[in-house]
């Protein structure tokens, strides 16, 4: 198993344990910080509260698929399946909390909730794209790939190549002179046997 998919498959399982564990951190922290800023708080801390919060994570990151494989492959998808799952996890838990009747659930702790948990989300994404490219640059985890040759589906490929994170690529220019080199070596061994066989 080479380095990139160690390391995406590594992220797939940490990805939804970190964000559920700094999910809970915001949760108990925004009920703790509210009432300094002079607001009151009644239930909000009560357990069904903290696990339908969870369970809605949950539902929304399963919906845009953002601990598959797929998802965790390319940090755009997790960008982007980050602020789905966040937009579908403010409506869904106000839906919850307008349909359960919680009238005294207090506005300034979902105010400062979000607020927080998208700020922390923003600070994890950061990191762990930090994270990823010390892995695969300072490391060279990448696949080193090389294309021989400099015809159309040559540079085509190579182009495709460029693209892709998990894969380091070596210049058509770079390989036309690891081919002289090697040529070079094969050439001045082919001379020493031919002295070997003209000896013999």
């Amino acid at each position: 198993m080479n380095s990139p998919t160690r390391y995406l498959y590594l992220l797939k399982y940490i990805l939804p344990v970190t964000d559920l564990i700094m999910l809970n951190v915001v949760y108990f922290s925004t009920y703790y910080l509210t009432p300094l800023l002079g607001k009151n708080v009644h239930n909000e801390i009560d357990r069904h509260h903290v696990v339908v919060c969870n369970l809605i994570w949950l539902f929304g990151s399963a919906i845009f698929g953002l601990y598959t494989s797929y998802g965790a492959r390319k940090l755009e998808r997790i960008y982007r399946g980050t602020y789905r799952t966040l937009a579908l996890h403010f409506v869904l838990y106000l839906s919850y909390l307008l349909f359960s009747a919680e009238y005294e659930f207090s506005r300034t702790f979902l105010i400062i909730f979000y607020i927080l948990l998208v700020g922390a989300f923003i600070l994890n994404r950061f990191v762990g794209t930090f994270i990823q490219y010390v892995v695969i640059n300072k490391f060279n985890a990448a696949k080193k790939v090389a294309v021989m040759g400099s015809n159309e589906t040559a540079t085509r490929l190579s182009d495709y190549i460029h693209k892709q994170r998990s894969l380091d690529f070596l210049d058509l220019l770079v390989m036309m002179m690891i081919s002289m080199i090697r040529w070079t070596v094969m050439t001045g061994s082919q001379r020493k046997w031919e002295k070997l066989s003209s000896l013999a």
